[in-house]
C-alpha cells in the first residue's frame, strides 16, 4: 500500500486518482470479494504504469520536480518491493520518453536520473532482488539510442519496399493487399504508402 510522502507520495497520489477513474462503480459490483476487488484494482494499476500513462509528458507537467531530499532518500528504504520495482519502472519509462526525445540533457531528466539511481541502489540492498541488473539503464538506453534509430529506419523501409521482414529479416516477400507476407516466418506485416 501507498504511503503520501514527498515526491513518490506525489506520483502515486496521481495513479491512484487515475486508477480510480478506470474503476466504475459497476466494475465495483462486479467483484463479489474484496481480494477479487483489490486484484482487479492491480491489474489496472499495473496496466496503467506500464501502458497507459506517458510519464514524460507527465513529468514535464508536473509541480513538485525537485531534487532528491534526505526525506525521500530514508522514503525508498520504506517501500515495498513491489512498490520499488513499481517505481522504477515508472522512472524507466519516464527517462527513455526524455531520451527519445533528445531531451536526456534536460533539468527534469536530470533530476528523474538522480531518483533512479537512487531507486537502483535500494534494489542492489535487497537481496530478493538480485535478480534485477545493476548497471545504469539510463545510460545504457541512451548509449543505444543511434542503434534503435537504424533499426526503426529499416523497418519503416521494409514496410514502404517489402524486400525485407521486419520480423525475422528475411527477403523472401509477397504483396498480399495492404500487407506484405513473409513466406520464410509466415508473418504479415502493413504496408506503408
Amino acid at each position: 500500500m501507498w504511503q503520501f510522502i514527498g515526491f513518490f507520495g506525489e506520483i502515486a497520489l496521481y495513479l491512484l486518482g487515475q486508477v480510480n477513474a478506470k474503476i466504475s462503480d459497476k466494475m465495483k459490483l462486479e467483484y463479489p470479494t474484496l481480494h477479487a476487488y483489490a486484484h482487479k484494482r492491480c491489474e489496472i494499476e499495473t496496466d496503467l504504469i506500464k501502458n497507459g500513462i506517458n510519464w514524460h509528458s507527465f513529468f514535464e507537467t508536473c509541480e513538485f520536480m525537485r531534487k532528491p531530499t534526505k526525506e525521500d532518500k530514508d522514503f525508498i528504504k520504506t517501500l515495498s518491493n513491489q512498490d520499488l520495482l513499481d517505481m522504477l519502472i515508472i522512472m524507466n519509462l519516464a527517462l527513455r520518453g526524455y531520451v527519445d526525445s533528445y531531451e536526456e540533457k534536460s533539468e527534469n531528466c536530470q533530476i528523474l536520473h538522480e531518483f533512479y539511481l537512487l531507486l537502483k541502489e535500494e534494489i542492489a540492498l535487497r537481496p530478493n532482488l538480485s535478480f534485477m541488473p545493476l548497471g545504469d539503464g539510463f545510460v545504457d538506453y541512451l548509449e543505444s539510442r543511434e542503434d534503435r534509430k537504424k533499426l526503426r529506419d529499416k523497418k519503416q523501409n521494409a514496410r514502404k519496399k517489402g524486400n525485407l521482414c521486419i520480423f525475422c529479416e528475411g527477403s523472401n516477400l509477397r504483396s498480399n493487399g495492404n500487407n506484405w507476407q513473409c513466406l520464410d516466418c509466415g508473418k504479415y506485416f502493413r504496408k506503408k504508402q
